[in-house]
C-alpha cells in the first residue's frame, strides 16, 4: 500500500513563516562612500548601525565661500524631507542602517567650480569604492541635471567601482545651478536569507508535486 504524505495547515503555516522571516532578516553593518574633486574638499556619505538618522545629525556645513575650489556637496533645505537643519551645502551626510530590500536615495548632490577656478575639465574622483560591512548593498550614482549652456553627451550613470567622472567646466557662485546628481544604495538579502528562501519555497513545490503524483 502506498503511503501519502499529508501536509497539515500548521506545517504549511510554519514553513511559510520561516521563509518570510528568513527573507526579512535585516542586514547589519555600515556603508560609506567618499569622493573628492581635482581641486576641492572631500565629500562623504556614511551610514552606521548606531546613532545616525536620515535627518539632520549635526553634519558640518560646507564652506562654499572659497572661489578657487571645485565642489561636490550635499544640498539640504530646511523642512524638506524631514530635514530640521539649516538650508545649506554639507560636507557629510550621515544616514541610518539599511534593512534587506530597502533603498536609500540621496536626491541632491551638486558639483560646480568656484568663479576663481580657471577653465578646465572638472573631475569627480572616487577616493575608495563604496565600503559595505558586510557586503550587502549595491551603489549607483546618476547625473540628473546639467547646467544651462553646457553640452554633455554622457555617460549619465556610474556604479560602485567606476573610475573618475570628467565633466565640462562650469563655474558659478551659486552651487544649486551646477551639475546635480542622485545617489542610490540598495540593500539586498544576505546569502543565508536567500538560501533559506529558496530552500523553503523549493520544499513546498516538491511536496505539492509529490501529492499530485500520488
Amino acid at each position: 500500500m502506498q503511503t501519502r504524505l499529508v501536509v497539515s495547515p500548521v506545517h504549511l503555516f510554519l514553513t511559510l513563516l520561516f521563509v518570510f522571516l528568513a527573507w526579512m532578516q535585516p542586514c547589519s553593518g555600515s556603508y560609506g562612500v567618499t569622493y573628492t574633486t581635482n581641486e576641492g574638499p572631500k565629500t562623504i556619505l556614511y551610514g552606521d548601525i548606531v546613532g545616525p538618522t536620515d535627518g539632520y545629525d549635526n553634519e558640518p556645513i560646507q564652506d562654499t565661500s572659497r572661489q578657487d575650489w571645485i565642489y561636490f556637496s550635499f544640498w539640504h533645505e530646511a523642512g524638506a524631507d524631514g530635514w530640521d537643519g539649516p538650508t545649506a551645502f554639507y560636507e557629510f551626510d550621515f544616514r541610518g542602517l539599511l534593512s534587506s530590500g530597502q533603498t536609500l536615495n540621496i536626491d541632491s548632490l551638486y558639483m560646480w567650480a568656484g568663479t576663481g577656478v580657471p577653465a578646465q575639465s572638472m573631475v569627480l574622483h572616487l577616493i575608495s569604492p563604496p565600503q559595505f560591512t558586510p557586503n550587502i548593498a549595491s551603489y549607483k550614482l546618476r547625473l540628473v541635471s546639467i547646467p544651462a549652456g553646457i553640452t554633455y553627451n554622457g555617460p549619465y550613470v556610474w556604479y560602485g567601482n567606476h573610475g573618475d567622472i570628467t565633466l565640462p567646466y562650469y563655474s558659478s557662485a551659486d552651487g544649486t545651478t551646477g551639475y546635480r546628481f542622485q545617489a542610490e544604495i540598495s540593500a539586498v538579502p544576505e546569502p543565508g536569507s536567500l538560501v533559506a528562501l529558496a530552500g523553503g519555497l523549493g520544499g513546498l513545490a516538491v511536496l505539492r508535486r509529490w501529492r499530485r503524483l500520488t
